[in-house]
């Protein structure tokens, strides 16, 4: 296991034995100092959000620099003070107009953002959750939301979130009763 800021280890040990992964990107130098200037430094969450049918709710938001517009699950950056579950339930709220509720903790990448000769080092949970909220609208900077059966393939990380898909039909889902 990687070694965790001591306030983060509670939101990996409430869930058990978690992945980790380590993960480089590479970023634009205005994106990478936006990133070095954030207070109590880079942390972030995202993850994938089922309903009561077993879709999975994604966003497209305004294009990337370089023009493409990708689906992407809910998430970003942590506010100051915020807490992983935190972070993600507020995003996935900001984001799409619906409230969730955690099930697990999937995967906690050591992320570096670098532009070839700058970089920042932090800390990226993925979380699964669930819905039984349906009426979805698109929030500030999001270009659509949609629920969908499988993920597309222009999906942003779309690797890390395919072991994910599997568990559908064994508890991950919240169901209307």
């Amino acid at each position: 296991m990687m070694e965790l800021p001591e306030h983060l280890k509670a939101t990996v040990q409430k869930y058990g034995e978690v992945p980790t992964r380590r993960r480089t990107v590479t970023a634009s130098p205005s994106r990478v100092l936006d990133l070095q200037s954030l207070r109590g430094g880079l942390l972030g969450a995202a993850g994938l959000v089922w309903n009561s049918k077993g879709e999975v709710l994604l966003i497209r938001e305004h294009p990337l620099a370089d023009g493409q517009e990708i689906w992407t699950t809910p998430g970003g950056m942590a506010l100051e003070g915020e807490e992983p579950e935190e972070t993600f339930l507020r995003e996935v709220r900001e984001e799409t107009g619906i409230e969730a509720e955690i099930l697990d903790l999937t995967y906690v990448f050591d992320f570096t953002v670098t532009d070839g000769r700058e970089e920042v080092r932090g800390f990226f949970f993925q979380f699964v959750g669930a819905t039984r909220d349906c009426a979805i609208e698109p929030g500030r900077g999001v270009l659509e939301v949609r629920w969908f059966d499988e993920l597309p393939a222009d999906m942003a990380f779309r690797d890390d979130y395919l072991p994910v898909m599997e568990p559908r039909g064994r508890g991950f889902v919240v169901t209307d009763e």
